[in-house]
């Protein structure tokens, strides 16, 4: 199994949900470290408020991989946030992306 936070996951085309992958004790923006975040509320802000690609694994930890919330995005069709993150955050604790 992977480290991941059940916290927040963004939802496939396929369906399944893809958690925010914790690395180092930390959540992370981009292949090479762009952005390190140790809230996963600040992840959240930067993966949803401003689509950046962050890293996140399936439950099993087989499927590893940078993913991006945003309109242009090909494999994910929307979020779930804790409602405490969510609040935090300053987001909506759910979404959806209309293509």
């Amino acid at each position: 199994m992977g480290n991941f936070d059940k916290r927040f996951y963004l939802v496939t085309t396929d369906g399944s949900k893809r958690y925010a992958a914790v690395m180092n004790g930390a959540y992370q923006i981009g292949k090479e470290r762009d952005e390190v975040h140790a809230s996963l509320a600040a992840f959240a802000r930067a993966v949803i408020l401003q689509g950046k690609g962050g890293r996140f694994s399936s439950a099993n930890g087989v499927s590893k991989s940078i993913l991006a919330y945003r309109p242009t995005a090909r494999s994910v069709t929307g979020y779930w946030l804790d409602p405490d993150v969510a609040k935090e955050a300053g987001v909506p604790s759910e979404g959806v992306l209309q293509k």
